[in-house]
């Protein structure tokens, strides 16, 4: 069994993989004007792209298209459009800061992305560790709101000049610098005052991109366990070891879906009780009838990304960590004529890593193929002049698991 989950498992990845790359109907403009519709290749564009792969037709040739030929492209909810900008590149990382207070602006072709287009459009920009926003009123150019972090008296010291941008260009409803203040530089704080203003103009604002919360999912768990477990040293137990023992495991998931890449990134946590129980007959050196028994809450915390393949359905994968909290964990040599027949309650349970793929089918029933690496049971007791048990084992395990979603 542990050979077919992982052989599903390496089918599933590759497909994943193969999947990864996704056109979806998109459009760009030209430099005379034309609007052209295809496929673009959607990747995401956590940073802002210098070029797109664009086909006529799902069967035609990939045509690279860069800033030389394109005025504007765009996806369903997402729009980029080439201005040359007045831009600081400075990074915010505290080893690269500088005492220069100001901006250092360089001039720069870039394809800016649409957060709001109204009377007031807002743009980001982002680079690896730059991030910078945009604005335009009307059909200016656009201007970079300026936020700045730099080093005075030793100490970090930040210039927020785009208030200030905020109170002279965009100051509708007679707003005082002083509530301006409270703007922060993020998204979601000036996402919300250029909605305001926008609003207050009385002006038709289209919006981009605006998957800016993220959401939380309630599920509840049930799954088949496929263990092995190998002992290496346990007096004459040492040696023996058991494949595919079958037990259902049955728990919870909390999931959060981060707020970007559109919804496909989520981390989550899931308590599981599990179960886990192997008998045996053993005649090395002398007789006993060896049991092991452990009852375990799995606590796994993991990253999970999805591919959409349509509204409804859509793979993942993830990778986790694994920790067992013992509930009770036994092993015992029962029969052997000893003065006291060993036994052993008192174990240490180690981490392990797993990954698993899966689908999920109307935002609510999924199902996954999991496989989680070896990980250790070990214990010990002495009796004196009776025995001295030390146990260590290990085992793995491929499990097979439902999910329900209650939100």
């Amino acid at each position: 069994m542990h050979k077919i989950i992982f052989t599903c498992l390496s089918l599933l990845l590759s497909s994943i993989a193969f999947s990864q790359i996704q056109y979806e109907e998109g459009y760009y403009i030209d430099n005379s004007g034309n609007k052209i519709s295809g496929f673009i290749e959607n990747n995401d564009w956590n940073d802002n792209p210098v070029s797109f792969n664009f086909k006529a037709a799902m069967d035609s040739e990939i045509q690279v298209k860069t800033f030389d030929g394109v005025l504007e492209f765009g996806l369903e909810n997402i729009r980029f459009t080439k201005f040359k900008v007045q831009i600081d590149l400075s990074r915010d990382r505290v080893r690269e800061l500088t005492s220069q207070r100001a901006p250092l602006f360089t001039q720069k072709v870039v394809f800016l992305k649409y957060i709001q287009d109204g009377k007031a459009d807002l743009f980001i920009y982002q680079d690896n560790s730059v991030l910078r926003y945009f604005y335009r009123l009307d059909e200016d150019s656009p201007k970079q709101l300026v936020y700045k972090k730099f080093l005075q008296g030793g100490k970090i010291a930040v210039n927020n000049h785009y208030q200030q941008q905020l109170f002279n260009d965009l100051n509708c409803e007679n707003n005082t610098s002083s509530n301006i203040s409270n703007v922060s530089y993020n998204r979601i704080d000036l996402e919300r005052y250029f909605t305001k203003y926008n609003n207050c103009k009385n002006w038709s604002t289209s919006y981009y991109d605006n998957n800016s919360s993220g959401k939380f999912n309630l599920k509840v768990l049930l799954g088949a366990d496929f263990t092995g477990m190998e002992i290496d040293n346990g007096l004459n137990a040492g040696g023996e070891s058991f494949n595919n023992e079958f037990f259902i495991r049955a728990g919870a998931e909390l999931e959060y879906i981060m707020p970007f890449n559109r919804n496909k990134w989520s981390v989550f946590i899931q308590p599981v009780y599990r179960s886990f129980k192997a008998e045996r007959n053993l005649t090395k050196s002398y007789n006993a009838d060896f049991s092991i028994s452990n009852q375990s809450i799995e606590l796994a915390l993991g990253l999970r990304h999805y591919l959409f393949l349509n509204t409804s359905t859509k793979l993942f994968i993830n990778v986790l960590v694994s920790s067992d909290l013992p509930l009770k964990t036994e092993v015992s040599f029962m029969n052997t004529n000893m003065v006291e027949d060993p036994f052993l309650d008192e174990f240490k349970s180690g981490a392990s890593f797993g990954i698993g793929v899966g689908m999920q089918i109307y935002n609510r029933l999924a199902m996954e193929l999991r496989y989680n690496s070896s990980r250790e049971l070990n214990g010990s007791k002495f009796v004196d002049k009776t025995y001295a048990l030390n146990f260590e084992s290990s085992y793995n395990t491929a499990s097979v698991i439902l999910t329900y979603s209650l939100l």
